[in-house]
């Protein structure tokens, strides 16, 4: 009996109805080539750990996940990722990857964080703070 190829009987009707597009920046696994478009499904994760004194900790994890048949060269730790907008249309910004794992089925799950860049903000506050700057009236 022939195992069934997850990727192409699963993982693509997945992805062609939940991926959103984006940009990839291959600074570690492709340093010489330039960007190019792609596509993944965005996803975020909740982390709560109840301490002894029983305040809780919250943080979350968000990861993007991609068809590794899709990619020539597989993503690495430092490539970073444009995501324009979520699948919702809420704009998104860079975000570096932090890890990589194979799921095994066709599937790349990356980790990811907001990329903050040496200004130590956000490309999604820069987009912010750039469309909230309105000349200043005279209040008197």
């Amino acid at each position: 009996m022939v195992a069934p190829n997850l990727d192409i009987l699963l993982q693509k009707l997945i992805f062609d109805f939940w991926a959103i597009p984006c940009t990839f920046l291959p600074y570690a696994s492709q340093p010489s080539l330039a960007s190019y478009a792609g596509r993944g499904i965005l996803g975020t994760y909740e982390i709560d750990v109840e301490a002894l004194d029983g305040s809780i900790f919250s943080d979350q994890r968000t990861i993007f996940d991609v068809r590794e048949s899709e990619f020539a060269v597989a993503l690495l730790q430092g490539d970073h990722i444009v995501i324009p907008y979520d699948c919702n249309g809420v704009p998104k910004g860079e975000y570096e990857i932090l890890d990589v794992d194979n799921n095994g089925g066709g599937q790349l799950c990356c980790t990811i964080r907001v990329w903050e860049g040496a200004s130590g903000i956000t490309t999604f506050q820069q987009q912010r703070v750039v469309r909230q700057r309105r000349p200043r009236e005279s209040r008197w």
